[in-house]
């Protein structure tokens, strides 16, 4: 590996015609003489491949090419590669020839030039079969190349585990074979990241035991395929990261750039499986730390149901498992892989031997797919045991947990504008519309009467208090409901709107649906003073017909007040006239109002209103009449129909 640098002494040319129109040929060898300069020294030429890369990935026009000669540098090519990158991927090779001339094993020269290019970039040259191991810094950091030094790619060293004396190789086992390329890439990042067996037995002919990264890197993508059998949720990021956490850790070669510091040789997760106790299929399980030392399958039938939450139901049954050889308080995460997909959100229950404890705070992956992963220290929650003496014991399984209610409310009044004094009856209705199979069981619901109201009565499914207002429900199954009627009496000082609500203050099932768990009803109690009017509210008064600039008669509307007690600020309302542009005067007791002004307009759908006080048993006449304005038509219909409204702010019985 290095970068080109043409040579200025020797010229293409000068080492083969076939070379005569390139540009340059690479100086190897500065201190040879003549066209040797050229000569990259190959030793023990055979059927090997041979081949170079230069950077400038991932195609270009910055031509290469690539050639073998006898080691004199005399005679014909043995071997090259001259691929036109017009564009092309930056890569040359070629497999060599079986002898040089007619002789084996024998030594030759490598070749580099330049057919168009910049003559300043960077280059690998490699061979499959240790032909240049003798060459200066043949493999020292950085003789790792393409495709391991694609950014994402996971590169992977190889190590010795077979017999090393099955082939006379004399390697020792469990060492980095000495092909095994080392990093940095040539920008610098850390490579290979983690290292896998090779000379493992093959039942290719030829191939047994398989030697190389060859044999190597399958190991490990196939490690990585049986990690996301078990868990497909991984990304690539998490993938490695498993892989490597996972890794034997061994100092000679758990270096940087050789597997890794961090990392080491290939190395799969303990992972354990048995029979689920309901028969759904085998269920696999696996620490990230410690040894597994039992799994066994648990059937729900077995266990107390004292203390088991209604509703709660387990496909797969429970698991009893335990993991020793952990650090005191070591926390460790167990992934379990299901024969189906755990319904995302499901919940994670155990039965510790005493109780029944809810561990879904525990849960990691639990996103639909098979694969759930449960988080425990060593003596914390989920540790049967209680006791930081590293080891965990956990009989526990997952459920798509207590399913789901939905308990609505309706209420209502029978009488919406009673009067001080008068009865009424308040109606609650309570459903359970949960759209899966389950009782709501527990069922709570509140009905506090309001102030303003005093309770007589009630009639009930379940306890009602009417001091707290708690109504103790109970049940209800699915599609069903129950009722409370509530009988009550308006106080005799009420007045305006009273509302009355009811709420579901407890269910033991989860409700989703918060919405509809409250509901209310007003009532509206109106002023009682014993005030009339003649006519009543709505009534007509026919003023007569009206031309422009002339005044209608009078008509008379009679307020009375049938108390014993003086009504002040009495609101005296017209609303509603029906002939725009009329000027209307108001008269009480031939005195006509307005705050003085003598006369105010009354516009269409317009409200006027004026201030009196009504004396106890003595009639009081509000007598109106209308001007019409100049600029308006003849009116040939003088009749205005005039709602009044009256209210009393401050009203004496």
């Amino acid at each position: 590996m290095g970068t080109y640098v043409p040579s200025q002494t020797v010229q293409p040319a000068d080492v083969s015609s076939i070379l005569m129109n390139h540009q340059s040929v690479m100086e190897f060898q500065p201190g040879a003489s003549g066209k040797l300069k050229a000569c990259l020294p190959v030793t023990n030429v055979g059927n090997f491949l041979y081949y170079m890369s230069w950077n400038a990935w991932e195609s270009t026009n910055e031509d290469y090419d690539f050639y073998l000669f006898r080691d004199t540098m005399t005679g014909p090519v043995q071997g090259g590669s001259q691929a036109f990158q017009d564009p092309g991927i930056p890569w040359e090779g070629f497999i060599g020839p079986s002898s040089i001339g007619s002789k084996q094993n024998q030594n030759g020269c490598l070749v580099l030039a330049s057919w168009s290019s910049s003559e300043d970039h960077f280059f690998h040259i490699l061979t499959d079969a240790h032909a240049i191991d003798s060459l200066p810094g043949a493999l020292e950091g950085g003789s790792l190349t393409t495709p391991a030094d694609a950014v994402g790619a996971l590169a992977v060293g190889a190590i010795r585990a077979a017999n090393p004396f099955a082939l006379g190789r004399g390697t020792a086992v469990n060492e980095l074979e000495s092909f095994s390329s080392n990093g940095p890439t040539d920008d610098g990042r850390i490579k290979p990241k983690i290292c896998g067996p090779d000379g493992n037995l093959s039942h290719q002919p030829g191939l047994d035991p398989f030697f190389g990264t060859s044999a190597s890197a399958p190991h490990v993508a196939g490690a990585s395929a049986l990690l996301l059998n078990q868990n497909p949720g991984l990304s690539a990021a998490e993938l490695e990261t498993k892989l490597i956490n996972n890794a034997q850790f061994n100092p000679s070669y758990s270096v940087d750039n050789l597997c890794g510091a961090n990392s080491g040789a290939l190395q799969l997760p303990e992972i354990a499986a048995v029979i689920s106790a309901t028969g759904s299929g085998s269920v696999a399980i696996s620490p990230d730390s410690g040894q597994l030392t039992s799994l066994v399958a648990v059937s729900e039938n077995t266990l107390p149901t004292a203390g088991k939450p209604i509703g709660l139901e387990f496909p797969h049954g429970f698991y009893a498992w335990t993991v020793t050889g952990l650090t005191l308080g070591q926390t460790i995460t167990m992934t379990m892989m299901y024969p189906d997909p755990i319904p995302a959100g499901s919940q994670y229950w155990q039965y510790d031997g005493t109780s029944w404890d809810d561990l879904t705070s525990l849960l990691g992956s639990n996103n639909g797919d098979k694969t759930l992963t449960l988080t425990i220290t060593d003596g914390g929650l989920g540790d049967s045991d209680g006791v930081a003496n590293g080891e965990i014991s956990d009989p526990g399984g997952p459920t798509p947990g207590v399913p789901p209610v939905d308990v609505s409310i309706d209420k209502f009044v029978n009488n919406t504008a009673p009067v001080p004094g008068e009865p009424i009856k308040y109606f609650i209705f309570a459903f359970n519309i949960a759209p899966t199979q389950a009782n709501a069981t527990g069922v709570v619901i509140t009905d506090l009467l309001p102030d303003g109201v005093t309770y007589v009565s009630h009639e009930s499914v379940g306890d009602y208090t009417p001091g707290t207002g708690v109504w103790n429900v109970g049940t209800i199954p699915l599609g069903g409901f129950t009722s409370l009627n509530i009988t009550a009496t308006v106080d005799s000082s009420t007045v305006g709107i009273v509302e009355n609500t009811a709420t579901v203050t407890a269910v033991d099932q989860f409700d989703p649906h918060g919405g509809n768990d409250s509901s209310s009803a007003q009532i509206t109690v109106p002023l009682v003073c014993g005030i009339t009017v003649t006519p009543p509210p709505g009534g007509t008064l026919d003023l007569g017909n009206v031309s422009p600039g002339a005044t209608s008669g009078i008509g008379t509307v009679e307020i009375q007040n049938g108390g014993t007690n003086s009504q002040t600020q009495v609101n005296v309302f017209g609303e509603d006239w029906e002939d725009s542009g009329m000027v209307a005067h108001i008269l009480v007791s031939d005195t006509e109002v307005d705050g003085g002004s003598g006369f105010f307009s009354l516009d269409y759908f317009s409200n006027e209103q004026f201030l009196m006080n009504l004396p106890p048993a003595t009639p009081t006449d509000v007598d109106f009449r209308a001007t019409a304005n100049l600029v308006n038509l003849p009116i040939t219909d003088g009749a205005f129909t005039n709602q009044f409204t009256f209210t009393v702010s401050q009203c004496i019985p």
